[in-house]
C-alpha cells in the first residue's frame, strides 16, 4: 500500500503543470565592461512606446548578461534619457541564472525624471 501512495505521489507531481517565462532578448542596447574587467551587455525589457505617458517616473527594467560565472550585484545605478528628458534611478536584482558560462541578472526598479 506504502509503494502505490508513492507511486501515485510521484505521476501527480510529474503531471503538475510548471510555469516558466520565456523570452526573446532583443539585441543589445549597450555593452561595457566592468571595474573589474567583466564583459556585459544590457537588453532593455521595458517598452519604450508606453514612456509618453510617464512625466516623472518610469517603471524600468533589464537584462544584464556577463562573461563568466558572475555574481551579480544586487542594486544598481541606472540613467536613461527618454524622449529628451534624463531619468535616474536604482534598479534591484529580481532574478539570475548562470548557464554556458554566461550569467544573466534581471533587474527592475524605478526611474526618475531629473531634467
Amino acid at each position: 500500500m506504502k509503494r502505490f501512495i508513492l507511486l501515485l505521489v510521484c505521476i501527480l507531481s510529474l503531471l503538475t503543470p510548471l510555469n516558466v517565462k520565456a523570452h526573446n532578448q532583443p539585441s543589445p542596447v549597450y555593452s561595457g565592461y566592468t571595474e573589474e574587467g567583466i564583459y556585459y551587455e544590457v537588453y532593455v525589457n521595458t517598452d519604450i512606446a508606453n514612456f509618453t505617458t510617464y512625466t516623472t517616473r518610469v517603471p524600468y527594467s533589464i537584462y544584464l548578461t556577463f562573461d563568466g560565472y558572475v555574481y551579480p550585484n544586487p542594486t544598481i545605478y541606472y540613467a536613461e534619457t527618454l524622449n529628451g528628458i534624463k531619468y535616474v534611478g536604482t534598479l534591484e536584482l529580481q532574478n539570475y541564472y548562470h548557464a554556458d558560462g554566461i550569467t544573466t541578472a534581471y533587474y527592475e526598479g524605478t526611474l526618475y525624471a531629473i531634467s
